[in-house]
This record gives structure tokens, sequence and C-alpha cells, in this order.
């Protein structure tokens, strides 16, 4: 059995991506009591996440909640939909979740706990730190390097090069053409701190 830590819509994707790999017997947990004993896509929502045992996906997509739940004693997994493109000389840390319709390309190094929403496409020498989660349609030129916790908005584009620092939020449809190095959020074409 699977534990899926979460059951919103992220989790949704989760379970979607379980099931296109193969792995039927999950069970999904949250600390909403309200939702225990209910179904998600057909998944029993079976306790606390506290509760959650042996192999197991963090399902949650706030950078710092799976930082934190990464502490907890469990064998974390990873979960690769079978559409996705990634090069044999790609290294994905544990407990990372890689969506439909991503293509990750060569010696690209991705941390642990790390979410490459659909569709993402991360070109050549990569860098992705732990527990960063790039939302759905990012496109990273090669050698981007983005930092630890950052959150990469729906159609980010990053040209080649660049280094995203960690703690950065990068807001939906911007453009980088530049290092972020300052915790905060950017955005707009070209991407520029708000404060």
């Amino acid at each position: 059995m699977i534990s899926i830590l979460g059951s919103g819509g992220h989790a949704k994707v989760v379970i979607s991506t379980l099931r296109a790999m193969g792995l039927t017997d999950l069970a999904a947990y949250d600390d909403d009591a309200s939702k225990h004993g209910h179904l998600l896509l057909g998944v029993p929502i079976r306790g606390a996440v506290a509760e959650a045992k042996g192999r197991a996906v963090i399902a949650i997509g706030g950078n710092v909640v799976r930082e934190r739940l990464s502490a907890m004693n469990l064998e974390w997994v990873r979960a690769i939909h079978p559409s996705a493109q990634v090069d044999a000389s790609v290294r994905l840390g544990t407990g990372t979740v890689v969506f439909a319709g991503s293509v990750i390309q060569a010696d690209t190094v991705i941390g642990d706990h790390c979410i490459v929403n659909t569709r993402v496409g991360i070109d050549h020498d990569g860098e992705i730190g732990d527990f960063a989660h790039l939302a759905p349609g990012v496109t990273l030129a090669g050698t981007v390097k983005v930092g630890r916790r950052s959150f990469i908005g729906t159609g980010v584009s990053i040209i080649p090069g660049l280094r995203i620092g960690k703690d950065i939020t990068v807001g939906a449809g911007a453009v980088v053409v530049g290092d972020l190095d300052e915790p905060g959020t950017y955005v707009g074409v070209p991407a520029r701190r708000i404060r």
C-alpha cells in the first residue's frame, strides 16, 4: 500500500499518476477530520497524517509543509507519470513527483520532495533544490538553477543559465531574464520583485 499525505487537488493528481504507474493499493491521510471516511477519486481517506505508514508520497503543494512532513519516518516513493519523458541521466530525489507531459532533459538534478507539475519542461543540466515546486507549464532553459523551497508559477519561462535563489516565488506568466537572489515574490515581463 502507498499512503498519500493530503487529500486536496494536488492529491488527485498524485493519485492519477500512481494509478497510471499501475499502483492501485492506495490510502489517503489528512488532518481535516471532516474528510475521514470519505473517498478521493475512489481512494479512502483513513485518518490523520500522523497515522500514515509504510511507503508514502506527500501530496501537498505547500513547500514548507512538504519539508516539515518529510521528517516523518516513512518510506518515501517517487511518482513519475508514464507519459513524462525523463532522460536516463536525470537524478531524481526521494519523494519527488513528475506529472503527465513533463520533459526533463540530460544531466538535470532534482532534489527531494519536489513537484514537477503537468507539462513542465526542464532543459539540460538543470538543478532543482529540495522542496521546490514547478507549476504547470513552466519552461526552464538549459542550466537553470532553482533554489530550495522556491515556487515557480504557472507558465513561467526562464532563460538559460540563470539562478533562482531559495524561498522565491515567481508569479504566473512571468519571464525571468536575470538571476533572482533576494527572497520574495517576482512578477511580470521581465520579472521584478514586488514589496
